[in-house]
């Protein structure tokens, strides 16, 4: 089980906005604002500190330092990329989902992007990147 309070610490010292997500894979605080701006660790603690009923998201865009996240759709598109991205895959950070898997990156702005096999995550969207449970 991962420890939530402590990633969220620990994503949050890089420069990565992080919210909690409730069960129903849905932000558990008024997000909004964290669309700009990253919480203060007080709120990390409150948030997250002896919680293991939270999931954990990362908001992307210009509150993490332009992290922006790839999208996979399903595990068999996100193994092919990682099979012919083998470089990308060993020096960005991933995550498999259920339903995927997920490749975070900074770059200058981008825009969300559709394509077959997912999207690219950009400004005013999060990912769920680990849950408690």
């Amino acid at each position: 089980m991962m420890d939530v309070f402590a990633e969220a610490s620990r994503l949050n010292s890089l420069g990565i906005c992080v919210i909690p997500i409730g069960s129903n894979k849905r932000p558990a605080v008024k997000w909004k604002q964290y669309q700009r701006i990253r919480p203060e660790k007080w709120q990390i603690r409150d948030w997250f500190y002896c919680r293991d009923d939270l999931g954990l998201g990362i908001v992307l865009g210009s509150a993490s330092e332009n992290v922006f996240g790839r999208d996979f759709d399903s595990p068999e598109s996100f193994d092919k990329w990682v099979s012919t991205h083998r470089s990308l895959a060993t020096e960005l950070p991933i995550t498999r989902a259920r339903r995927g898997g997920h490749v975070y990156f900074r770059s200058s702005p981008v825009q969300t992007s559709k394509f077959d096999d997912g999207e690219i995550r950009a400004n005013g969207s999060f990912l769920i990147a680990g849950n408690g449970n």
